[in-house]
């Protein structure tokens, strides 16, 4: 890699040091940050020079003052710099316009009182400092816009004035004058230098507008293509989306539709079963219709719980108001009342008086059913219960759910609600009643908590959180 790349890769990498993304509206910050980057640098070469040649040219008066005094501008550069990478570009700014200017000429002040006390001097003495100070009256003009960051441009400007003025009152009050020789001698030289200087200073000034300019003009294609992949990006996410949409839609109608009709042939099973226990009374015969009825059932309440995920995604369901949970849970209750007389489970439901619920009934005859179906599901053999409490309290209506049935440990607390998950390897349920109950709870914007140990039972509490 050639020495030129090098430099240019560090001057661009320095140069970009705290650029936000392409965005249109950072565009004119991002000018300025690099301005800033850019003017930084050019004044920390300069500097380093000039400590370097302090330190290693023998003839030069006080080197160790001159290049300690060149120290701090060239720190506080570099702190600019830094504050760009940090993305304060306002802070750099008025650094280099405001504060640069101050610290520059205090120390030509300095270096004047205390270091070089003789009060005839060149040509040469009076002007480098001056057109020094005088070449800060620069920096406003670059990093400020006038229309919108007025106060900053005007206070600099004052600021690096007084500076002149200053210098020049100083050198009047104190009866500083040039030496003859030095005039006669440098002035012509010193004026074209100072000619060429500011030409040199002017076309650097240019370039960088220029390149700058052009860096910008970059930046809006960029930008534009950016915002035109955006657009398509986001029309292709849109269609993918409503894609999707579809297919979920299509899968939840086949679900919810293809479990009812899988239910029918079920009823027909289920029939056909009881109308041939009435055929005959062979003990074998009758175990396997028994067989057969267990089969039936347990398949029908899987098609129920796929046909609930179905329910929970349908849009069209209204929003009900004093919605009567007695009703549902007697209905529940109805719908396992082989079970419970069969297990000899104590069922009791206590409701409250004032209980006034608004929401979509579905969602919660789908919670309470699951909810329950467990509870009887996994009762215990001795004195089963079942206490179903719903009470009013302060935010919420509140569903207890309560038995002392198996229980679940505690290392499965974490799982319950996954989908297929059993907290017990013996268990004769399917896994999807609880995940079904999660999603209720879910779609209607409730919330659940349980409690539950192994062979003390489990308790469920549903905050419905819609208190009229």
């Amino acid at each position: 890699m050639s020495s030129d790349s090098l430099f240019t890769r560090l001057w661009n990498n320095i140069s970009h040091l705290g650029i936000e993304d392409t965005k249109e509206e950072n565009i004119i910050r991002n000018r300025q940050v690099i301005l800033t980057n850019q003017i930084a640098i050019s004044f920390v070469i300069l500097f380093t020079s000039s400590v370097l040649l302090n330190f290693f040219v023998i003839h030069s008066k006080h080197p160790n003052v001159r290049a300690l005094l060149n120290s701090l501008p060239l720190l506080i550069l570099l702190f600019c710099l830094y504050l760009n990478y940090r993305k304060k570009v306002t802070a750099s700014r008025i650094i280099i316009t405001m504060a640069l200017p101050l610290i520059i000429f205090s120390e030509i002040m300095y270096y004047k009182i205390f270091i070089n006390i003789i009060t005839v001097i060149s040509l040469t003495d009076f002007l480098t400092p001056r057109s020094l100070i005088f070449m800060n009256l620069l920096f406003p003009l670059i990093l400020f816009n006038v229309r919108h960051e007025k106060k900053l441009f005007f206070m600099s400007i004052a600021i690096n004035l007084i500076c002149i003025v200053s210098y020049d009152l100083f050198h009047y009050i104190n009866n500083y004058t040039i030496h003859e020789a030095s005039l006669k001698d440098l002035s012509p030289f010193f004026l074209i230098i100072q000619f060429l200087h500011s030409i040199l200073l002017f076309a650097a000034f240019t370039f960088m507008q220029k390149i700058n300019s052009e860096h910008e003009q970059s930046l809006k294609e960029v930008n534009t293509k950016i915002n035109i992949m955006n657009a398509d990006l986001e029309h292709l996410i849109i269609e993918r989306t409503n894609k999707l949409n579809r297919i979920k839609n299509e899968l939840e109608t086949f679900l919810y539709r293809s479990s009812h009709d899988m239910r029918s042939p079920l009823t027909t099973l289920k029939g056909v079963s009881m109308a041939g226990r009435t055929l005959t009374n062979e003990s074998e015969i009758m175990t396997l219709f028994d067989y057969a009825d267990k089969t039936i059932k347990s398949m029908d309440k899987m098609l129920h719980k796929f046909s609930s995920v179905g329910v929970l995604y349908q849009n069209e369901l209204e929003i009900e108001k004093n919605i009567d949970l007695t009703k549902i849970i007697d209905d529940i209750k109805n719908s396992f009342a082989e079970e419970i007389k069969e297990k000899g489970i104590d069922f009791q439901a206590k409701i409250s008086d004032n209980i006034s619920l608004s929401g979509k009934k579905q969602y919660l005859k789908i919670i309470l059913f699951q909810l329950i179906e467990n509870s009887i599901l996994f009762s215990n053999s001795t004195n089963p219960f079942v206490n179903i409490t719903v009470s009013k309290t302060d935010r919420s209506i509140q569903i207890i759910i309560s038995d002392n049935g198996m229980g679940i440990d505690e290392k499965y607390h974490a799982r319950i609600f996954e989908m297929y998950f059993r907290a017990n390897e013996h268990s004769k349920g399917n896994g999807l009643g609880l995940f079904v109950v999660q999603k209720a709870i879910e779609v209607a914007g409730y919330s659940i908590s349980f409690t539950s140990k192994p062979g003390e039972g489990s308790t469920f509490v549903v905050e419905c959180g819609l208190v009229e």
